[in-house]
Protein backbone atom coordinates (compact mmCIF):
# COMPACT_ATOMS: atom_id res chain seq x y z
CA UNK A 1 0.00 0.00 0.00
CA UNK A 2 2.47 2.22 0.67
CA UNK A 3 3.92 1.35 -2.64
CA UNK A 4 1.30 2.62 -4.53
CA UNK A 5 0.75 6.05 -2.36
CA UNK A 6 4.09 6.86 -3.17
CA UNK A 7 4.09 5.81 -7.09
CA UNK A 8 0.89 8.09 -7.20
CA UNK A 9 2.05 11.21 -5.24
CA UNK A 10 5.34 11.17 -7.80
CA UNK A 11 2.09 11.74 -10.53
CA UNK A 12 2.14 15.19 -9.05
CA UNK A 13 6.04 15.98 -10.04
CA UNK A 14 5.52 14.37 -13.60
CA UNK A 15 2.22 16.83 -14.23
CA UNK A 16 3.50 19.39 -12.94
CA UNK A 17 6.19 20.37 -15.85
CA UNK A 18 3.10 20.33 -18.24
CA UNK A 19 0.48 22.35 -15.79
CA UNK A 20 3.14 25.02 -14.54
CA UNK A 21 4.86 25.92 -17.51
CA UNK A 22 6.20 29.27 -19.05
CA UNK A 23 3.21 30.90 -21.21
CA UNK A 24 1.28 30.92 -18.31
CA UNK A 25 3.19 32.62 -16.04
CA UNK A 26 4.12 35.08 -13.78
CA UNK A 27 0.81 34.44 -11.87
CA UNK A 28 -0.01 30.86 -12.96
CA UNK A 29 -3.93 31.64 -12.51
CA UNK A 30 -4.59 28.93 -15.09
CA UNK A 31 -2.44 26.54 -13.39
CA UNK A 32 -4.04 27.46 -9.75
CA UNK A 33 -7.32 26.61 -10.98
CA UNK A 34 -6.29 23.31 -12.44
CA UNK A 35 -4.75 22.22 -9.17
CA UNK A 36 -7.70 23.12 -6.89
CA UNK A 37 -10.14 21.45 -9.44
CA UNK A 38 -7.94 18.29 -8.72
CA UNK A 39 -8.13 18.82 -5.01
CA UNK A 40 -12.03 19.31 -5.28
CA UNK A 41 -12.43 16.23 -7.55
CA UNK A 42 -10.00 14.23 -4.72
CA UNK A 43 -11.78 15.26 -1.68
CA UNK A 44 -14.92 14.53 -3.33
CA UNK A 45 -13.80 11.09 -3.86
CA UNK A 46 -12.93 10.73 -0.56
CA UNK A 47 -15.75 11.58 0.37
CA UNK A 48 -18.00 9.22 -1.96
CA UNK A 49 -15.40 6.17 -0.26
CA UNK A 50 -16.71 7.45 3.12
CA UNK A 51 -20.22 7.73 2.32
CA UNK A 52 -19.89 4.48 0.27
CA UNK A 53 -17.98 2.06 3.06
CA UNK A 54 -20.56 4.01 5.93
CA UNK A 55 -23.85 2.26 3.67
CA UNK A 56 -21.61 -1.21 3.65
CA UNK A 57 -21.41 -1.32 6.61
CA UNK A 58 -24.73 -0.68 7.60
CA UNK A 59 -25.82 -3.20 5.39
CA UNK A 60 -23.05 -5.72 6.93
CA UNK A 61 -24.46 -5.24 10.37
CA UNK A 62 -28.36 -5.79 9.26
CA UNK A 63 -26.58 -9.13 7.78
CA UNK A 64 -24.83 -9.94 11.14
CA UNK A 65 -28.33 -9.07 12.96
CA UNK A 66 -30.10 -11.65 11.21
CA UNK A 67 -27.48 -14.29 11.22
CA UNK A 68 -27.52 -14.12 15.01
CA UNK A 69 -31.68 -14.23 14.61
CA UNK A 70 -31.40 -17.32 12.78
CA UNK A 71 -32.83 -15.36 10.07
CA UNK A 72 -29.90 -16.47 7.42
CA UNK A 73 -28.43 -19.94 7.74
CA UNK A 74 -24.66 -21.74 7.41
CA UNK A 75 -26.48 -22.83 3.54
CA UNK A 76 -27.30 -18.91 2.79
CA UNK A 77 -24.22 -17.48 3.55
CA UNK A 78 -22.54 -20.07 1.36
CA UNK A 79 -24.45 -17.67 -1.63
CA UNK A 80 -23.41 -14.76 0.01
CA UNK A 81 -20.37 -12.40 -0.51
CA UNK A 82 -17.27 -12.96 1.59
CA UNK A 83 -17.77 -9.77 3.33
CA UNK A 84 -21.05 -10.40 4.27
CA UNK A 85 -20.44 -14.12 4.88
CA UNK A 86 -17.27 -12.55 7.67
CA UNK A 87 -19.74 -10.23 8.86
CA UNK A 88 -22.04 -12.89 10.01
CA UNK A 89 -19.73 -15.10 11.60
CA UNK A 90 -16.86 -12.84 13.24
CA UNK A 91 -18.52 -9.21 12.75
CA UNK A 92 -16.19 -8.16 10.09
CA UNK A 93 -16.59 -4.44 9.25
CA UNK A 94 -15.12 -2.19 7.03
CA UNK A 95 -12.83 0.59 8.06
CA UNK A 96 -14.04 4.21 8.00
Amino acid sequence: MVGIANSLSNVGAFVSGYIYYAPLGPTYLVSWAIALAFCFFIALAVWSMWYLVGKRNVHLDEVEEKYRQGLITEAHLENMEADEQLAARTGFRLVR
